[in-house]
Protein backbone atom coordinates (compact mmCIF):
# COMPACT_ATOMS: atom_id res chain seq x y z
CA UNK A 1 0.00 0.00 0.00
CA UNK A 2 3.05 2.19 0.57
CA UNK A 3 3.87 2.20 -2.82
CA UNK A 4 0.41 3.70 -3.95
CA UNK A 5 0.32 6.18 -1.61
CA UNK A 6 3.61 7.18 -3.00
CA UNK A 7 2.18 7.26 -6.53
CA UNK A 8 -0.53 9.11 -5.58
CA UNK A 9 1.75 11.82 -3.70
CA UNK A 10 3.83 11.84 -7.22
CA UNK A 11 0.91 12.51 -8.77
CA UNK A 12 -0.33 15.57 -6.94
CA UNK A 13 3.00 16.50 -7.62
CA UNK A 14 3.11 16.50 -10.72
CA UNK A 15 -0.38 18.52 -11.31
CA UNK A 16 0.20 20.99 -8.48
CA UNK A 17 2.69 22.91 -10.77
CA UNK A 18 1.67 26.14 -10.72
CA UNK A 19 2.75 27.13 -8.07
CA UNK A 20 4.34 24.00 -6.69
CA UNK A 21 3.42 22.83 -3.52
CA UNK A 22 6.79 22.48 -1.21
CA UNK A 23 5.01 19.67 1.18
CA UNK A 24 2.50 17.10 0.03
CA UNK A 25 0.69 15.03 2.95
CA UNK A 26 -1.68 11.96 2.17
CA UNK A 27 -4.09 11.58 5.39
CA UNK A 28 -6.05 8.12 6.10
CA UNK A 29 -9.09 7.71 8.77
CA UNK A 30 -10.38 4.86 9.57
CA UNK A 31 -13.23 4.36 12.55
CA UNK A 32 -14.04 0.84 13.77
CA UNK A 33 -16.13 -0.11 16.16
CA UNK A 34 -15.10 -1.84 18.99
CA UNK A 35 -16.23 -5.52 19.48
CA UNK A 36 -16.15 -5.82 23.43
CA UNK A 37 -17.78 -2.14 23.88
CA UNK A 38 -19.43 1.19 22.88
CA UNK A 39 -15.96 2.53 21.93
CA UNK A 40 -15.05 3.64 18.43
CA UNK A 41 -11.32 3.09 17.37
CA UNK A 42 -9.81 5.41 15.25
CA UNK A 43 -6.60 4.50 12.96
CA UNK A 44 -4.99 7.52 11.19
CA UNK A 45 -1.87 6.95 8.99
CA UNK A 46 -0.09 9.67 7.57
CA UNK A 47 2.19 9.67 4.25
CA UNK A 48 4.55 13.16 3.74
CA UNK A 49 6.90 13.60 0.14
CA UNK A 50 8.40 16.72 -0.24
CA UNK A 51 7.17 18.40 -3.61
CA UNK A 52 9.48 19.17 -6.42
CA UNK A 53 9.44 21.06 -10.12
CA UNK A 54 9.54 18.55 -12.51
CA UNK A 55 10.47 19.71 -16.15
CA UNK A 56 8.05 19.46 -19.23
CA UNK A 57 8.86 15.91 -20.50
CA UNK A 58 7.80 14.56 -16.79
CA UNK A 59 4.79 16.64 -17.00
CA UNK A 60 3.65 15.37 -20.14
CA UNK A 61 4.14 11.78 -19.04
CA UNK A 62 1.85 12.16 -16.26
CA UNK A 63 -0.76 13.63 -18.13
CA UNK A 64 -0.43 10.65 -20.72
CA UNK A 65 -0.56 8.40 -17.78
CA UNK A 66 -3.72 10.21 -16.41
CA UNK A 67 -5.30 9.70 -19.82
CA UNK A 68 -4.48 5.80 -20.14
CA UNK A 69 -5.87 5.00 -16.51
CA UNK A 70 -9.23 7.06 -17.54
CA UNK A 71 -9.79 4.84 -20.41
CA UNK A 72 -9.27 1.56 -18.10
Amino acid sequence: MRGAHQDLLAELNAQMQAPVMEDLFLIGVEFRPCEDSVNTEVHLDAFYQSGALIDANTQRLYQQLAQLKAQL
